[in-house]
C-alpha cells in the first residue's frame, strides 16, 4: 500500500460546502413551522458545541471513537474490503479495555497506553473474524461484519446491563 498525497481541487471543496448548504436550507423549513428562526438555531448549535467548555469536551468525546472507525474504514476500503461492522470493532476494543481495567491495578501512565494496545488488539481480533471466514470459506464480508457487529452488541449490552430475566420463571423442584 502507498500513501500518495493528493492536492484538494476547488471543486471537490465547493461541492461540500454547498452540500453542507443545502442540508442547512433543507432543514430551515422545519424550524420556521416551529417558529423559530433558523440561523438562531444554527448559530446556538455550532456557539454551545464549540465555545463552551461542556459543549467543546462533549463533541470531542462523541467525534474521537467517529474518527478512529472512520480511520480504520478508509485503510479497509482502500484494500476493496468492505467492513460495514466496524462499530463492532470499536465495541469489541471497549469490551477488552474495560475487562483489562477490572482486572488490573496500575499506575495511570502504564495503564492508558495498554488499554489503548488491548482496545486495538481486541478490534482485530473482532476483524479478524469476517477476514478468516471471506478467506477460508468465501463468506461476504458485508454480511459478516454486519452480522458480527450485532453479536457483539449484544454481548456489551450483557456486561452492562446483565442478563435480562424478564419473563423467566424460577425453576420449581417438586421433590
Amino acid at each position: 500500500m502507498r500513501v500518495i498525497r493528493r492536492e484538494a481541487k476547488k471543486s471537490v471543496l465547493a461541492l461540500k460546502a454547498a452540500s453542507v448548504l443545502v442540508g442547512l436550507a433543507a432543514a430551515s423549513p422545519l424550524f420556521l413551522v416551529y417558529g423559530l428562526n433558523p440561523l438562531e438555531v444554527y448559530s446556538f448549535v455550532v456557539s454551545s458545541s464549540l465555545f463552551t467548555p461542556v459543549g467543546l469536551s462533549e463533541s470531542l468525546v462523541r467525534a474521537i471513537p467517529l474518527l478512529l472507525v472512520s480511520t480504520g474504514l478508509a485503510a479497509s476500503f482502500k484494500t476493496g474490503f468492505w467492513n460495514i461492522g466496524a462499530e463492532g470493532q470499536l465495541l469489541a476494543g471497549a469490551m477488552a479495555a474495560f475487562v483489562l481495567i477490572r482486572a488490573l491495578s496500575l499506575p495511570a501512565p502504564l495503564m492508558i497506553p495498554l488499554l489503548f494496545l488491548t482496545g486495538f488488539a481486541a478490534g482485530a481480533v473482532w476483524a479478524g473474524i469476517p477476514a478468516l471466514l471471506k478467506v477460508k470459506l468465501e463468506v461476504n464480508e458485508v454480511i459478516s461484519t454486519l452480522m458480527l457487529y450485532y453479536v457483539i452488541y449484544w454481548a456489551f449490552q450483557h456486561l452492562i446491563h446483565g442478563p435480562d430475566l424478564r419473563g423467566v420463571r424460577p425453576h420449581r423442584s417438586d421433590t
